[in-house]
């Protein structure tokens, strides 16, 4: 099977949608798929154990900081002359692209009236309006003092959304198939812009049980850095306004208040406001930033140190970090949005609802006071991560795209 993946953020490392497309990539490949990627003109070198069977592609991204959605959109009109001269040139079984990315309604009128008319596959993590919901609901749950640390840029933000949401109409309606993460997003898509139920699959991510794993004696751990004594959270996301920063640090200050002796970890890959926001908080002694990128090893370490991972998202298309955590075997204290409210249930972590930085008080006040539960859902959480690993992804994405590709 030769399929032709179109995605303009692959490889970025730095961000969960590259790792993902890396991950499938590589999953398909052991099911003897041939892939070809296109993707932007700044796109990383691939890591050269991926050369067998894989071929990237470059062509002209057009980045832009203030409207990412923009940015792929304007990636997709770039991309087109590549696009076709690679299936001129090429046959392909089947086209993946991720997101709208761009592909605009031109694509398909040309497409059609290509010999061998291959169908077109689209893989998302969210709608624009489930974005746009989220935004709107947090700036109305925030005080206007803290607007600083969320604001975007209003007016992109909403013609972007616009933009997005009558290009996905046009271009989930007329692809052959949909791929999400999460049953929620199935469930948007159909109600938002009246997909057909059997048109769309939910594909739930995959960990690396391997390295991701209960590896390391967390007691010895927090001795080595000095917080054998104290109760450790770990929060591992970039600062979008998505991730729901400004109400997890709410929770921390709230908590500063109390007897609780905690010390919370945030690794967010890179400098960002949210640093002034724990000055403003007087946090300095309690949360440590960790403001650059780490990779899987040093990642599971800090699974493995921590004693709850929390992550109170207001909008997620799945979350791999929770997955990871699960994985090292400890437990999570997440909002219940998007695909966590498929993976994790009572035994293995705790769902609270979003915007309410109360709700994580209360619940990481419990857990504080039971060590002995947070043990236990520790190793059932690392018995329900095995259920979702990258082998198990990559079984069932291939078998949709040789279901639609008709291999």
């Amino acid at each position: 099977m030769n399929l032709l993946f179109v995605n303009p953020e692959m490889p970025n490392p730095q961000t969960g949608a590259s790792h993902l497309n890396l991950a499938l990539i590589r999953e398909l490949m052991r099911k003897n798929v041939r892939v070809t990627q296109i993707a932007s003109s700044n796109t990383p070198l691939v890591n050269r154990n991926m050369k067998n069977g894989f071929q990237i592609i470059k062509c002209r991204g057009i980045p832009t900081s203030q409207m990412p959605r923009l940015k792929s959109y304007l990636f997709g009109i770039s991309s087109l002359e590549v696009v076709f001269r690679i299936l001129r040139a090429q046959s392909f079984d089947l086209i993946n692209s991720w997101d709208v990315v761009g592909l605009p309604l031109m694509y398909y009128q040309k497409l059609r009236r290509l010999k061998g008319n291959p169908p077109h596959l689209v893989c998302t993590h969210d709608t624009s309006r489930m974005l746009y919901t989220a935004y709107n609901e947090q700036i109305r749950r925030i005080p206007r003092g803290l607007y600083e640390y969320i604001k975007l840029n209003e007016a992109l933000f909403v013609l972007d959304n616009k933009i997005r949401e009558k290009m996905e109409k046009k271009v989930y309606r007329k692809a052959d198939h949909l791929i999400v993460f999460c049953s929620f997003a199935k469930e948007a898509l159909h109600e938002e812009y009246g997909i057909p139920y059997e048109k769309i699959s939910v594909v739930p991510l995959g960990v690396d049980i391997d390295t991701f794993a209960p590896k390391f004696d967390s007691s010895h751990l927090k001795k080595k850095f000095g917080m054998d004594q104290e109760f450790v959270t770990l929060t591992v996301a970039t600062t979008s306004w998505r991730k729901g920063m400004v109400f997890l640090l709410r929770a921390f200050h709230a908590l500063s208040l109390t007897e609780m002796n905690f010390k919370a970890i945030i690794a967010t890959g890179g400098s960002s406001n949210i640093r002034d926001l724990v000055n403003e908080l007087n946090l300095n002694r309690r949360v440590i930033m960790i403001e650059k990128p780490l990779n899987h090893e040093e990642l599971a370490a800090l699974y493995n140190l921590a004693d709850i991972f929390i992550l109170p998202s207001v909008e997620e298309g799945f979350g791999l970090t929770p997955l990871e955590s699960m994985a090292c075997g400890t437990p999570v204290l997440v909002s219940a949005v998007g695909g966590f409210v498929d993976i994790i249930d009572n035994d293995c972590g705790v769902l609270v609802p979003p915007f309410d930085y109360r709700s994580l008080v209360s619940h990481l006040q419990e857990l504080y006071e039971d060590r002995s539960l947070l043990k236990e859902m520790g190793k059932k959480a690392r018995m329900k991560a095995l259920k979702y690993t990258w082998e198990i992804t990559g079984e069932k994405y291939s078998r949709i795209c040789r279901e639609i590709a008709r291999c």
